[in-house]
């Protein structure tokens, strides 16, 4: 619905009289941007971009190697300078826009040292050096949540490649293992250092990546795990008890949001994980279903806590998880045709259920 409709709707239904919807009008048309022009403008910026690397790749073989290594040198030298100049000018967005280059020019400065040197390794040394050396720059420079987005991504990429590199036959390739499963709270825990915009865009890609990983750890329950797998992820959980300890340390001492929710959003989904990977248990139907109620569990404290501090989207993500969760399970854990639909007929007047008390719940606060 565009605004216009919406405005004649706001009208018809008395919310707004006549002079009230033409102070909208006017005040959205002031603020209108053609952004079919701004399209084309920024078509044509991409079409040089890559006009520009077009030209550069055709002749890279006939480019001397110092003269690559130097203007690399003086891209890095003269984004680490915007960046300085911009804090200094109390600009913004140029500074994070030059902070985002600056963070690109790394990696490609390492790609391109391995190149010319003619250096091998697997990928995620790559990944872990550039983690290495972006790190303290976008921890120091870094001002908004896109900055601390890009740092999130960057310490993904090099815990979960390193991860995915190792087999977890030897005890510290499963504690490197283990580092990336707790990679969320780490980034929970190192976003209470900041109560900026670049702290907020840290936590939340804390918060969102320990959401994901708890919500599909519990598919392990579908598969057997024998007691030498749940002896060996002991061993991975220990840096996540650590991580969680230190995010829930973290934010005691910097409140974002009370107790009531910080424990069901960092203890309740450690609790789902260990569950998950620590408990042996067969490939079987019992095991399944313990898994499903495991999984409503975690999310419905993590709705009433959601609820009872007015987190409005979390409850309505919550709500969500457990409406999907409860639509599969019946595919999951019944399988002949008139188990299965009278599975789903159930499921559906839950799910109907659940949608009319979540509706009746925010007419109540509303009101």
């Amino acid at each position: 619905m565009g605004m216009e409709d919406r405005i004649e709707l706001w009208e018809r239904a008395g919310v707004i009289d006549t002079a009230a919807a033409a102070r909208i009008r006017a005040f959205e048309a002031e603020r209108a941007r053609p952004l079919w022009l701004w399209s084309i403008a920024a078509l044509g910026g991409l079409a040089i971009a890559l006009g520009i690397v077009a030209l550069i790749a055709a002749n890279w073989a006939t480019i001397p190697d110092g003269l690559k290594l130097a203007v690399h040198m003086a891209l890095l030298i003269g984004a680490g300078a915007l960046v300085w100049r911009a804090r200094q000018q109390d600009q913004l967005w140029t500074g994070e826009i030059a902070l985002i280059v600056f963070t690109a020019l790394i990696v490609g400065g390492l790609g391109l040292q391995a190149q010319i040197y003619q250096l091998t390794g697997d990928i995620w040394r790559l990944f872990a050096t550039w983690l290495v050396l972006a790190a303290p720059t976008l921890l120091l420079a870094g001002r908004t949540r896109v900055s601390g987005y890009l740092l999130a991504g960057v310490a993904s990429l090099a815990v979960v490649s390193a991860a995915m590199a190792m087999d977890g036959s030897v005890a510290t390739e499963r504690l490197v293992q283990g580092l990336a499963a707790a990679t969320p709270w780490i980034l929970v825990a190192v976003s209470s250092l900041r109560a900026d915009p670049f702290g907020q865009g840290l936590r939340k890609a804390g918060l969102a990546a320990l959401l994901l990983f708890a919500s599909f750890i519990h598919l392990t329950w579908a598969g057997e795990i024998s007691s030498t797998d749940a002896s060996r992820n002991l061993i991975r959980l220990l840096p996540v008890g650590l991580a969680v300890a230190a995010a829930i340390f973290g934010l005691h001492r910097r409140p974002v949001f009370g107790p009531a929710l910080a424990l069901p959003l960092l203890l309740g989904t450690a609790i789902a994980v260990a569950l998950a990977t620590v408990v042996p248990h067969p490939d079987a139907i019992i095991p399944r279903f313990i898994g499903a109620l495991i999984f409503a569990a975690m999310w419905i404290w993590i709705a009433i806590a959601a609820a009872r501090a007015d987190w409005s989207g979390l409850y309505r993500l919550a709500v969500a998880a457990l409406a999907i969760r409860l639509f599969l399970v019946y595919f999951e854990l019944f399988g002949s045709q008139a188990t299965t639909g009278l599975g789903l007929i159930v499921a559906g007047f839950l799910l109907i259920g659940l949608a009319w008390g979540t509706r009746r719940l925010f007419r109540v606060e509303a009101s």
